[in-house]
């Protein structure tokens, strides 16, 4: 990814310079993949001809400060890096770029030098940034691990194998997750037996099925992802008939008898999909975290990120919460669903279907907190509504509502969340949404 810095943008379009399209060369890229090894081969030059520049903005942390600055995207293409070891180690490549307008409306840029060793990996984003189009030409690189799970080893070998469980170590009162299969004995086991999570690694779970609806089984009880991330597992009921599988999550919440935290966590690639069939046609609630939180019990969730989270029920359906029953209070803070994908049956009961709490009875309380690029598509037009965020009418909150329960004014706040499209721009219109009726 290459990206200009707003003086630096500003100062081009001043000059009468506003890039439209980049072209890309790639020396000795690899052009195989094996799949089972993960080792890739036959390296050659790629040249990417003229294309758009990105509408959205370019986030990137160039300072290290922590913080990611906002940059006007020049490019973006994905390579395969050519490296011998293991195909996801980290390498080089050298590479040139050449921005330009539109055709008679000024020159192109090409920038060349300094670019001869760029490190780049496998599954991680390589974003040059800074000062590109105007005066002397400086930048930095920063090598992001935003695709998969972060853990700097080889993903094709550190996946979770489908039926290896290992208990994991107690300390501090909390299950200390340092591998897959300690986190797949945990899931197994469908309870915390008193005991915290702790997540002391990124973990990939190999894209398994599990049943969820952990039972939280005393108090003062969290999971604590310490800043890492969970990958690839799915929620279903479709292989087993488990008999209570109204509802779909990580964890149970319709017996919740304590309250609960999710804090400094990120899920990515996950679904929660609830094919529940009985005679209830108000049931099948799904949502990664919790399917439905009742039992008048507080749940907080501080810091959790769901990315690509795909989920589909029969009715209430949210990315965190699926209902939020009357009496229960859910606190948002600071946490991110981007690139989520969430639908419903077609039923008279069906709805209820949002970016991170479906159908919220009880009272919701959201802070800092953000919604991109999700899709919704739902049935029954008055019973969906948008994900979180400053929107222009109530119905664009949280989850939604009709006649007969409260009215999201009075039980859902909403302060300092933004809904944002896949521009990053603040908008109604930041999702797919489809009503039918």
């Amino acid at each position: 990814n290459v990206g200009s810095s707003a003086n630096d943008w500003d100062g081009a379009v001043a000059s009468g310079l506003t890039v439209t399209t980049s072209t890309v060369t790639v020396k000795d890229a690899a052009t195989k993949l094996n799949i089972i090894t993960g080792k890739v081969s036959d390296p050659e030059d790629v040249t990417y001809t003229a294309s758009a520049i990105p509408a959205e903005s370019l986030l990137a942390d160039a300072d290290g400060d922590g913080t990611k600055e906002t940059y006007h995207y020049l490019s973006m293409c994905y390579i395969l890096p050519d490296e011998a070891t293991t195909g996801a180690s980290k390498t080089t490549v050298s590479t040139a770029f050449t921005f330009a307008p539109e055709t008679g409306k000024g020159n192109p840029v090409t920038l060349n030098e300094g670019l001869q060793a760029i490190p780049v990996q496998r599954n991680y984003r390589t974003n040059i940034v800074g000062r590109i189009l105007t005066g002397e030409v400086n930048f930095k690189v920063t090598v992001d691990p935003d695709f998969i799970c972060n853990r700097e080893v080889d993903l094709l070998t550190n996946v979770w194998d489908g039926k290896t469980y290992t208990e994991p170590a107690v300390a501090d009162n909390a299950y200390q997750i340092n591998t897959e299969a300690e986190l797949a004995w945990v899931f197994n086991q469908r309870k915390l037996n008193g005991h915290s999570l702790s997540i002391n690694n990124n973990l990939n779970m190999g894209n398994h099925e599990f049943y969820g609806r952990i039972n939280v089984d005393a108090a003062n009880l969290e999971l604590n992802g310490n800043g890492h991330t969970i990958c690839f597992f799915k929620l279903a009921n479709t292989s087993t008939n488990h008999g209570d599988d109204y509802s779909m999550g990580l964890f149970k919440g319709d017996a919740l008898s304590y309250d609960f935290t999710v804090k400094d966590i990120q899920f990515k690639d996950v679904s929660a999909i609830n094919n529940y069939t009985g005679s209830d046609a108000s049931y099948g609630y799904a949502g990664i975290l919790f399917g439905d939180i009742q039992n008048s019990r507080t749940v907080t969730f501080s810091n959790v990120k769901i990315h690509n989270g795909d989920l589909y029920g029969g009715s209430a359906i949210g990315s965190l919460v699926g209902l939020v029953a009357s009496g229960c209070t859910v606190n948002i803070d600071n946490c991110e669903v981007k690139c989520g994908s969430l639908s419903d049956r077609d039923g008279s009961e069906s709805g209820y279907v949002a970016g991170m709490v479906g159908r919220p009875n009880g009272t919701v309380n959201i802070t800092n907190s953000k919604v991109w690029n999700t899709i919704i598509d739902a049935y029954y037009a008055p019973r969906h509504g948008g994900l979180t965020g400053n929107a222009s009418s109530i119905d664009e909150l949280v989850g939604d509502r009709t006649d007969g329960y409260p009215s999201l004014a009075k039980v859902v706040k909403v302060d300092d969340a933004t809904v944002k499209n896949s521009t990053g721009e603040e908008a109604n219109n930041y999702i797919t949404k489809h009503k039918h009726q």
